[in-house]
């Protein structure tokens, strides 16, 4: 059981190394560092290589959703799986650009005809 751990923990990825930062890193640098190799690994940004692009990306935003969250950080740094937490881009993959859930509201205060005033997406 204890070999069966050590070597799932070591087929684990470093999401530090990926992002380039140090284990002490601030959740100020996180971002920092997220959002330089994010514009640096869009793939529309590198329409030559878009393959390799889109899959550093995905790395690059899973690395930064387990890095960016405290509770995720203090999982992943305990050796515990990340799978474990519903995390990883294996099956249906990862998607950074959709599904977090935010909603906007927006509110217009009257100068249109029939006047619906709020709209919610």
């Amino acid at each position: 059981m204890r070999t069966e751990r050590s070597l799932k923990l070591s087929k684990h990825k470093d999401w530090y190394k990926i992002l380039g930062i140090s284990r002490s890193a601030s959740i100020s640098e996180i971002k920092r560092a997220y959002k330089k190799l994010a514009l640096q690994w869009h793939p529309d940004k590198n329409v030559d290589n878009r393959e390799e692009a889109e899959a550093k990306f995905r790395e690059i935003a899973v690395a930064y959703e387990v890095l960016g969250d405290d509770e995720k950080r203090v999982t992943y740094d305990r050796g515990e799986d990340i799978e474990d937490m519903g995390i990883g881009m294996g099956g249906g993959g990862f998607n950074p650009f959709g599904g977090g859930g935010q909603q906007f509201s927006f509110h217009f205060d009257g100068g249109f005809p029939g006047d619906f005033g709020e709209f919610h997406f």
